[in-house]
């Protein structure tokens, strides 16, 4: 468990923040044994290509763990390169394109020029844990503020080291990481169920709207489609009529008998938004 304690217990203001006064906070480099970058073998060889070590590059950073390449080089190919292995249970930052995106490794991953690997003293730290704290909107405002360059935008490794890390023991470390993963996977599951209803309300459109609520039953050929036999074909102006709205101007805004005034941001998918309604005398 997290030591709730702390949250009754002494703190004391740092750069980042009110922090239980127990804690250290430490520059990233104090807790990384190694900081490098990556690199991609030429493409013109095929004998560094298709081999046995995983390669990836930020683009496809997407969650806490790095578990597969999204292509594979040979030991020829990282020899003659500017790629480096990164150990399983590190970290890999992106730090030229994808800045601020991380990951730990749970495979020995070679990597390419946008990332930087980052070997980690697990005496100090773990690896989740600082994972977990990079990702975090208080860390990702120093990738943004040390951001430079004009086509590709990326931090130097200067600036990346001097990130300010908050440093418990590593049990509550541990701890941390435990709560955090265990709603990050929530989370998952939730997005695979709102994925999977999704999905399902497409599917379902898809058969009523050409099948109707009998799936057996007689279809005819239109010219939108396949629609049950008995179904009629219209034109959209043959079910309603169609206004012109009115600009919202600075006087109708001061009548004596206001409207609800529906804008173009207040019409939604699927509803009206009238969080943010305006209102317009018509009169």
């Amino acid at each position: 468990m997290v030591h709730m304690n702390n949250l009754d217990g002494d703190f004391r203001e740092t750069e980042l923040g009110a922090l239980p006064a127990v804690w250290d906070v430490v520059p990233l480099r104090s807790v990384g044994l190694r900081f490098f970058g990556g690199g991609t073998p030429s493409t013109k060889k095929t004998e560094y290509w298709n081999g046995s070590i995983p390669w990836t590059t930020s683009a496809y950073l997407d969650g806490l763990y790095v578990t597969k390449g999204i292509k594979t080089i040979t030991q020829l190919g990282l020899d003659n390169s500017s790629s480096n292995l990164v150990p399983k249970g590190n970290l890999v930052i992106g730090t030229r394109v994808g800045t601020g995106k991380v990951a730990v490794t749970k495979i020995d991953v070679a990597i390419s020029q946008d990332l930087t690997g980052v070997i980690l003293d697990q005496t100090k730290v773990q690896s989740e844990y600082v994972a977990y704290f990079l990702a975090s909107e208080r860390a990702q405002q120093y990738f943004r503020a040390g951001t430079r360059g004009v086509t590709i935008k990326g931090i130097p490794r200067d600036d990346l080291i001097k990130i300010p890390v908050p440093l418990p023991s590593l049990p509550e470390q541990r701890a941390i990481a435990r709560v955090l993963s265990t709603i990050q996977r929530a989370m998952e599951t939730q997005d695979k169920l709102i994925t999977a209803a999704r999905e399902l309300k497409k599917s379902l459109m898809r058969q009523l709207f050409t099948q109707g609520l009998d799936a057996n039953g007689a279809v005819k050929e239109t010219e939108i489609g396949v629609m049950p036999e008995h179904w009629q074909l219209v034109k959209l102006e043959n079910v309603f009529e169609s206004r012109l709205g009115k600009m919202l101007s600075g006087a109708s805004r001061k009548g004596t008998s206001p409207r609800l005034y529906v804008r173009n941001a207040n019409v939604q998918w699927g509803k009206v938004d009238l969080t943010d309604i305006a209102q317009m005398d018509f009169h």
